[in-house]
């Protein structure tokens, strides 16, 4: 694989391997240095890129310049920072994945959804509206949305329930109750589905089992949580039958429940493994 880590400002040997023309199948940009539009001039030098990592923070109007390295199908960002808006995602048409770990709000979501290749979307900690919301239901490539650590609430919930395109969505330590999560419930063509650190109690994963096409979900909380059990969540695991794959996190089971867990599901994850 062809692959570049570069910092900013670049230094001359940085410049030189982007200006061969070569493709790359990942760059990696890194430093403590915001990068402004005069430095996203540089994206238009890459003859062919796939993955973009920009691990640093990234102002709004230079990230269009990002998004127009040729060939782009995935882009990865640390954080927004202020400076213009975001534009130019209804002019890119290999873009596939967007991931943005700090700074997405609604406007910002809102020019993402107009994304024609848009297939998945990391939008962590974000700050959702509800016209944002809506219109990221109606990208017509849209199935994949994380929405970690945001204010995802119950009434958010009440929207994306009328969506019949996402299939795998992430909720976690977000705002949703027991009632959020009867509107989830409603999206039977979910098949991953990720709600740990809500405030969801043990008995209301009874309802999960409405959803007849669910191969992944992630439950629990942080590691010192005590609200779900095995002996009390395992039964009402057993009655999604098409469930695959787990992530149970907070929980701490014995030698003898890990050999129960992997002879039933495909892939299990469990905070720790008690070998006594």
């Amino acid at each position: 694989k062809n692959e570049l880590s570069i910092e900013f400002p670049l230094n001359a040997t940085a410049k030189l391997k982007i200006g061969v023309g070569n493709h790359f199948d990942k760059i990696f940009i890194n430093g403590k240095h915001v990068i402004n539009t005069r430095d996203a001039a540089v994206f238009q030098s890459f003859s062919s890129v796939s993955f973009l990592q920009i691990w640093r923070g990234i102002t709004r109007a230079a990230v269009r310049h990002a998004i127009s390295c040729p060939d782009l199908k995935a882009l990865v960002i640390f954080q927004l920072k202020a400076g213009g808006r975001l534009s130019g995602f209804d002019e890119i048409q290999s873009l596939e994945y967007l991931s943005c770990m700090y700074g997405l709000n609604g406007n910002d979501l809102e020019e993402i959804s107009r994304s024609p290749s848009l297939k998945k979307l990391g939008a962590q900690e974000s700050k959702i509206d509800e016209s944002a919301l809506i219109s990221l239901m109606k990208a017509q490539n849209l199935t994949d949305l994380d929405f970690e650590c945001s204010n995802f609430n119950d009434e958010h919930a009440r929207l994306i329930s009328n969506s019949r395109r996402i299939t795998k969505l992430a909720i976690g330590a977000t705002r949703i109750t027991r009632t959020g999560l009867e509107y989830i419930c409603r999206m039977k063509q979910l098949n991953e589905l990720d709600i740990w650190a809500n405030d969801i109690s043990e008995t209301d994963l009874d309802i999960l089992s409405s959803i007849k096409n669910l191969e992944y979900l992630s439950i629990g909380s942080h590691d010192d949580q005590t609200e779900f059990t095995p002996d009390g969540t395992f039964p009402k695991l057993e009655k999604i039958r098409s469930l695959k794959r787990v992530w149970l996190d907070g929980f701490r089971v014995t030698k003898k429940e890990w050999d129960y867990l992997n002879k039933r599901y495909e892939n299990v994850r469990v905070t720790s493994i008690d070998d006594g």
